[in-house]
């Protein structure tokens, strides 16, 4: 019996043009995370440090392996057991470095994949909201060429991929409480709870961000209906939100207590404390909105939001949660959490560029008999997005950029150097301890020196130990070159 396709070409020649947008996005996520052959300063490294840990233990996250002397917990830059952050973005990095091996584009790979579905949810977001196919594709666009999450994805901004995970897991349950504004179906509630519950996973308590939304909501049901029963399916979601993320919590106080309880600790003071020098007034995140979305992205989202006020044509329900959303988000993150970082926000960004969607849809009825000026207007707008005069400066003009290539590569052949008895290095740059054993997994190193005292414990066990010879501002001195058992590795660091 023949198989009919018909419905299957049909099906992909009315979204050819999201398609080619997907593939756009995707294949320019591939090549972006192969520009940089080494690992990032903040914080690539010790994400990927850890995951390739897991690929061991991955119920022990552990940044290092086998601390040969001692170590303070609360030193997350240094420390053996790693719970900074939660594990599910690194189960994913884990994942990648297992199937295709200690690559630094393999760390980046999760990363590339979720931002490419990203694409996809904002698409469908938009269609639900907007009921617009054109500015359905114009936010899909947006998000498809956003240079604040291509620095992400290559790990050239600070917290890269667990952030990208954390908006992915957080816009994947706003469009799945999307979904269930418009067709009630109980398995709505499921997958919200599910998806919640794997933000939380990668970014703790600010992946409740959707049951902030839909609280609301319930309490003005609430207050014109006197319904009770509109309150269960929430607390059913959140029961599977708890189900997902309570598990890894008890088994950290479990197996971890000492350190669990310090990372809890620290989360919280990130509240009221401007914490490690992250500090900025209430006004941080609205100053980085060129940052996000570019500067006549920026215009376009707040533009869009004043369309969306006068315009009784898009779902107003829709728009109110997304914009509640994000507004919760961005006075979150401004007035409530001290400690200011800039990717804090950028969670709830996709909304913004909905919004900006929006706007770049008017601008094409308005210049419906003159697309010239429109398909101009597009190319701005891309352009400023993207900001590739940025992206080709940080690959080929970078100041650090040719010491860190250089570094890398000793680190990489570091196994034909050594004595291979030798499993201790010392004397490294600032926090590059951990490259080295990110690429040589059995040894473990230290940035500059260990104590006399710690040396002392060695030499009783015998213990042979490698250094690197004096570079910059780091010298070996004397009871280190007196050392019995000393190697110096005569590659001089940059």
């Amino acid at each position: 019996m023949a198989i009919n396709f018909s419905f299957l070409v049909e099906k992909i020649k009315n979204n050819s043009a999201l398609i080619i947008i997907f593939l756009i996005g995707f294949l320019s996520r591939l090549w972006l995370i192969h520009l940089d052959p080494f690992l990032q300063d903040w914080d690539e490294r010790f994400h990927a440090l850890v995951a390739q840990n897991m690929l061991m233990h991955p119920l022990q996250p552990m940044l290092v392996g086998n601390p040969v002397v001692g170590y303070k917990v609360s030193d997350w830059s240094s420390n053996h057991i790693w719970l900074h952050k939660p594990p599910l973005f690194l189960w994913q990095i884990a994942l990648s470095l297992k199937c295709f091996g200690c690559h630094e584009w393999a760390i980046r790979l999760p990363s590339a994949i979720m931002s490419s579905l990203m694409i996809l949810l904002v698409y469908r977001i938009s269609i639900l909201f907007t009921k617009n196919r054109l500015t359905a594709l114009f936010s899909a666009t947006l998000l498809c060429f956003s240079h604040f999450q291509w620095q992400l994805i290559s790990g050239r901004q600070c917290t890269d991929h667990n952030d990208v995970a954390f908006g992915f897991y957080l816009l994947a349950s706003i469009w799945a409480y999307v979904e269930y504004l418009h067709r009630s179906h109980w398995k709505w509630i499921y997958v919200i709870g599910i998806l919640a519950g794997g933000a939380i996973l990668n970014k703790w308590l600010t992946g409740l961000l959707i049951y902030a939304a839909w609280g609301t909501k319930l309490i003005f049901d609430f207050y014109q209906n006197r319904n009770y029963k509109s309150v269960i399916p929430f607390l059913i979601s959140l029961t599977v939100c708890a189900l997902v993320f309570m598990p890894w919590q008890l088994y950290c106080y479990h197996r971890f207590p000492v350190e669990a309880k310090f990372e809890n600790d620290f989360n919280n003071r990130h509240i009221w404390e401007a914490l490690e020098g992250h500090e900025g007034n209430g006004w941080y995140y609205f100053n980085n909105f060129f940052d996000y979305f570019g500067i006549i992205g920026s215009v376009l989202f707040f533009s869009g939001v004043l369309i969306f006020i006068i315009d009784n044509k898009l779902n107003r329900q829709t728009g109110f949660h997304l914009l509640l959303l994000f507004s919760i988000a961005f006075c979150f993150f401004s007035f409530v959490v001290t400690t200011k970082m800039i990717a804090f926000f950028y969670c709830v960004a996709p909304i913004g560029l909905v919004f900006a969607a929006i706007s770049l849809n008017y601008f094409f009825i308005f210049f419906k008999s003159k697309r010239i000026i429109f398909v101009g207007l597009c190319l701005i707008v891309l352009f400023d997005s993207l900001n590739p005069i940025d992206l080709w400066l940080r690959t080929n003009y970078s100041p650090e950029r040719n010491s860190k290539i250089y570094n890398t590569n000793i680190y990489k052949q570091l196994n034909n150097i050594l004595p291979p008895d030798v499993k201790i290095v010392i004397n490294l740059p600032f926090c590059q301890q951990v490259d080295l054993m990110f690429y040589n997994p059995s040894i473990t190193a230290y940035q500059k020196l260990i104590s006399s005292t710690d040396l002392k414990i060695l030499e009783n066990k015998k213990m042979k130990v490698a250094a690197f010879c004096n570079h910059g501002e780091y010298v070996l001195p004397d009871y280190v070159l007196i050392y019995p058992y000393l190697y110096v590795i005569n590659y001089q660091l940059h």
